[in-house]
């Protein structure tokens, strides 16, 4: 399966460093994984993840349209919005933003529990040992998915002042 296409920014000014995107990447708390479905309607659902190594995971109910949307196509995209302040005198605002092309694939055994550690972590720290008894006793219940990550993007744009009004016509 080919990659997906190289596309560059519209406003190449705006573009993040490819370190500066995986930064913003481990740093965001949630983001929006995108499928299609059988029926060929696009499906965004707002998660939280986790980036190990050169994947990221996600994790929920084992049914459900994320489950089936991964089974039926497995490109996907994961967008983060890392950070952002409104700027109302520049009708504007700042933000940082990345996107994640990838293939997903649901996860099994040691993956899946490092992932689901991986979570406890990042969410839960500090880590009780009651917390760690919850875990072993959902994990088979849990569907996680990685996305192996093949090509990400990310944007930072911070807002200028306004533009000057055009002149008016007499």
């Amino acid at each position: 399966m080919a990659g997906p296409k190289e596309r560059p920014l519209r406003h190449s000014k705006d573009a993040m460093e490819e370190a500066r995107a995986r930064q913003a990447l481990d740093q965001g708390d949630w983001g929006v994984l995108s499928t299609v479905g059988q029926d060929g309607w696009p499906y965004g659902v707002p998660l939280s993840y986790v980036v190990l190594d050169n994947a990221l995971y996600v994790h929920g109910a084992p049914v459900g349209h994320r489950a089936e949307n991964v089974g039926l196509s497995p490109r996907v995209s994961f967008c983060v919005v890392a950070s952002t302040t409104a700027r109302p005198d520049e009708v504007d605002r700042d933000y940082e933003s990345v996107i994640v092309f990838g293939t997903a694939k649901a996860v099994v055994g040691a993956e899946k529990r490092r992932a689901l550690e991986a979570f406890l972590e990042k969410y839960c720290a500090p880590v009780k040992a009651s917390t760690r008894e919850y875990l072993t006793r959902e994990i088979d219940r849990t569907f996680v998915v990685r996305v192996a990550i093949e090509r990400l993007t990310g944007k930072i744009h911070k807002a200028g002042p306004l533009a000057p009004p055009a002149p008016t016509q007499p």
